[in-house]
């Protein structure tokens, strides 16, 4: 089997979502599950495209690095855009080259539109995980909730007020 996650942010970058996404990629590359990893880069100077962790896990860099959380809605705005096209290419690539079997994405909004069209256009079921609310407007939380997490295979939210604002 073969998966295809995608993640803003993946560890060393910080704790948090990209250390789960992390870690559930080192799990299943150690149990004979092939990990291939999209997100940007962890730091400015940091030279690789591609990360090879062992034989089942690698990680593709993005050429630029995520905002952080207090970034004007501009600059999450422009990266979300950059992220949705290199990230789409990158997977499109990815998915020529090796055939991939199930799509996890992690929340923010640009990798679930890059999940949800993957999964439109190769028949290729997605996993939705939703770690926080932080978007930088009304807008795109809907979209994001009306489209990526209601088509996906599986949505999971990691906390009872995502919970409970989904349901409201």
């Amino acid at each position: 089997m073969k998966i295809l996650r995608i993640s803003t942010r993946l560890y060393p970058d910080i704790g948090g979502p990209a250390k789960q996404a992390f870690i559930l990629s080192k799990f299943c590359s150690k149990n004979k599950i092939k990990c291939v990893n999209i997100t940007s880069k962890p730091f400015k100077s940091f030279p690789n495209k591609i990360t090879k962790i062992n034989p089942n896990l690698e990680i593709h860099y993005l050429p630029f690095i995520a905002p952080g959380t207090n970034s004007s809605n501009f600059k999450l705005i422009l990266f979300s855009f950059k992220f949705f096209i290199y990230g789409l290419v990158k997977a499109l690539i990815i998915n020529f080259k090796e055939k991939i079997d199930l799509i996890h994405c992690h929340s923010p909004p640009p990798t679930g539109f890059i999940a949800f069209l993957l999964s439109k256009i190769f028949k290729v079921p997605y996993i939705y995980t939703i770690h926080g609310l932080d978007y930088p407007n009304t807008y795109i939380l809907n979209l994001d909730m009306s489209y990526v997490a209601r088509n996906a295979n599986k949505s999971f939210s990691v906390s009872r007020k995502i919970n409970r604002f989904i349901k409201n």
